[in-house]
C-alpha cells in the first residue's frame, strides 16, 4: 500500500474514507518529515480511486499543527528541496514555495477533505486547515491560531484562500476550471 512506512502521519482507508492522523511529536511541526510525507500522500491519494473522502486529524489533542519548522530559516536549501516536482496540482506552481505548493495541491484534490480540529493551529498549520474543504471542532476544545485569536479570524490564512476561491468562481462561470471542486458550492459551515 502506498501509505505505509510514514513516521509523521498515519493513513487508514475504510469504506472510501482515508483517515489521516498527523503524528509528528511533540507538536506536529511541519518539518522535513511531515511536509515530505504530506506531499507524498497528496500525490498518491489524488490517483487512488478507492478514496472519496479524506479526514485529517491530529494524534495530539493539544496541537493540530503547530507551524512550519523555523529551522528552515537557517537552512533555506532544505526548505527549497521539500516539494515533489512530480506531484503537481495541474496549476502553474513555478512561483510558489514548497509550503504553498503543498497547500495548493491539497486544496485541489478531487476528494472531499475534512479537518477534525483540536488544539493549536499556528502559521502553516492554520494554512493547512484552511486548505481543507470543511473544518469541524468540538465545543470546549481549544482552537487557537497565530497569537491568541481564533483561526477563523486570522486575515492571512483567510485572504490567501479567499483570493483563490474568487478566482475559481470567476473562472468556473467563464469556462472550465483547473480545480475539480471549484464548481461545487462552498461547504463552509459557520459555527
Amino acid at each position: 500500500m502506498p501509505y505505509d512506512g510514514d513516521t509523521g502521519l498515519r493513513v487508514a482507508i475504510d469504506a472510501g474514507v482515508a483517515h489521516v492522523t498527523l503524528d509528528n511529536p511533540p507538536v506536529n511541526m511541519l518539518d522535513t518529515t511531515l511536509v515530505n510525507e504530506l506531499h507524498d500522500f497528496v500525490g498518491a491519494v489524488r490517483e487512488d480511486e478507492r478514496v472519496r473522502v479524506i479526514v485529517v486529524e491530529s494524534a495530539d489533542p493539544h496541537f493540530f499543527v503547530a507551524h512550519v519548522d523555523l529551522g528552515f530559516i537557517l537552512n533555506p536549501e532544505t526548505f527549497a528541496e521539500l516539494a515533489d516536482p512530480d506531484a503537481g496540482s495541474g496549476a502553474d506552481e513555478s512561483l510558489l514555495n514548497p509550503m504553498q505548493k503543498l497547500i495548493l495541491r491539497l486544496r485541489v484534490l478531487p476528494q472531499v477533505t475534512i479537518g477534525k480540529l483540536a488544539g493549536r493551529l499556528r502559521g502553516g498549520g492554520n494554512e493547512l486547515a484552511m486548505a481543507l474543504d470543511m473544518r469541524f471542532a468540538a465545543r470546549g476544545r481549544r482552537i487557537e491560531g497565530a497569537g491568541h485569536e481564533p483561526w477563523w479570524e486570522q486575515p492571512d490564512a483567510v485572504c490567501a484562500h479567499l483570493r483563490q476561491f474568487v478566482q475559481d468562481t470567476v473562472h468556473t462561470r467563464s469556462g472550465p476550471s483547473a480545480s475539480p471542486k471549484a464548481s461545487q458550492p462552498s461547504r463552509e459551515i459557520a459555527h
